[in-house]
């Protein structure tokens, strides 16, 4: 993947199932990739492989295959530490239930 320098990659779960070195190692490439002007799409269960990317510019957040939050991803540190309760917590602050628009 890198060898070639593709104009996009999809990443989907690369954070599965591995240890946090690999996770590591595979941060650490794929911002070199998005510094370099890939365009990247990553897709993770977890989350925590967002913690060793130097970039991140967008969040969504998907439950049920809907998109429940699009947004800064600073709420990152609280998703990781309370799950989906965050997504929840947002859409009380602007008096929605976010399960509506599952």
């Amino acid at each position: 993947m890198v060898v070639q320098r593709p104009k996009a990659c999809l990443l989907d779960e690369l954070d599965s199932g591995i240890d946090i070195d690999s996770v590591k190692k595979i941060a650490h490439i794929t911002s070199r990739l998005a510094e370099e002007g890939t365009g990247i799409l990553l897709v993770t269960r977890i989350g925590h492989i967002v913690k060793y990317l130097s970039r991140v510019d967008m969040l969504y957040i998907m439950v049920n295959c809907r998109i429940v939050y699009r947004g800064d991803v600073g709420i990152l540190p609280k998703l990781l530490e309370k799950g989906y309760q965050v997504v929840a917590e947002l859409y009380a602050v602007s008096g929605m239930d976010w399960r509506e628009n599952l």
